[in-house]
């Protein structure tokens, strides 16, 4: 049996799949299958990958899963998930890539510490491979203990949130039925909380396993209106799942945080009445808690007068405004 099950989504990124497979194929650890997903890539971003399977001979093994049509990010990592036999799984992403002995690290501090989550350090890279950021969280070399202690370095931004660049046991996924929810932008986050509720240790140290390569384009790259009422849809999904835990006191701040910054993208994205009808729609999602906190008495009356109209029309209304 494998030690570690490298997951990696792949769909339209024809650009940089080589060089992210390549980078599993160097590691220094030798027991590893990949898994890469094709989630329908209508580009050559198959053939790539078919191409470096065919041709492959060293002591790591390459399977290839492919769906019949594209099913989002969310669906190919739970794929990936559903086929993986090794102890641990890792999570990578097709346009980015790890360092040579990223996987071997993360190994052995699993091991030596007995942990069901494995975090190391991340480095943002630009599309010529040049560091843009010495880290994009304030992790530290620690271990985590405890639901309070873990749940609290999420709050402060102390483990990076991402479902990329962590060693997660197989089998202590399964047993806690931690899956990536569909249909959301910014599906880390649902995923990330729920393995902070139910890790009784994570280990975190800052050593760069994982290079994340910002190009344009990307799946979370800009700031519309349709992306604006995702990440509404996420934050419902965290009061959701904080509120199954009664976690909400705890992490009640968090949530806020995101919330206002979801505030700052709609204006970002759009101004006059259509603003104000993203602000009402979004904020009808959230408890009244957060529009009371973070939306002004005016904009508080809209929200109001939003959730009294009939659902038909707010369907119309939204379709509208975003284009659709």
């Amino acid at each position: 049996m494998p030690q570690i099950s490298v997951i990696i989504p792949a769909y339209k990124t024809q650009q940089y799949v080589e060089r992210c497979i390549y980078s599993v194929l160097g590691q220094t650890l030798n027991n590893i299958e990949i898994i890469v997903v094709n989630d329908s890539s209508p580009d050559n971003t198959l053939s790539i990958i078919e191409q470096i399977a065919s041709t492959w001979s060293g002591n790591k093994t390459i399977r290839i899963i492919s769906h019949e049509r594209n099913q989002g990010l969310s669906a190919a990592r739970n794929t990936g998930i559903t086929h993986a036999q090794a102890e641990f799984i890792y999570f990578l992403d097709s346009d980015d890539y790890i360092a040579p002995n990223a996987l071997e690290t993360l190994l052995k501090l699993a091991q030596a510490e007995d942990a069901p989550v494995t975090i190391g350090g991340v480095l943002q890279v630009d599309e010529e491979d040049r560091p843009l950021d010495h880290q994009i969280c304030h992790m530290q070399n620690t271990v985590l203990q405890g639901r309070k202690e873990i749940l609290h370095a999420l709050r402060i931004l102390d483990i990076y949130i991402s479902g990329c660049n962590k060693l997660v046991r197989r089998d202590w996924l399964l047993e806690n039925k931690i899956f990536f929810d569909d249909g959301y932008l910014h599906e880390d986050w649902p995923w990330c909380l729920r393995l902070a509720l139910h890790a009784n240790k994570i280990v975190c140290n800052t050593y760069v396993c994982y290079y994340y390569v910002c190009r344009t384009g990307s799946i979370t790259d800009g700031k519309d209106l349709n992306k604006c009422f995702k990440i509404a849809q996420m934050i419902q999904k965290l009061v959701e799942i904080l509120d199954e835990s009664g976690e909400r006191d705890t992490m009640d701040p968090w949530v806020f945080t995101l919330a206002h910054e979801l505030r700052g993208h709609i204006s970002m994205s759009s101004k006059g009445i259509t603003k104000n009808i993203a602000l009402a729609h979004c904020f009808s999602l959230l408890p009244t808690s957060f529009a009371e906190h973070i939306l002004s008495s005016k904009k508080r009356a809209i929200l109001r007068l939003w959730k009294v109209l009939p659902s038909w029309m707010r369907h119309a209304i939204l379709c509208r405004i975003a284009g659709k």
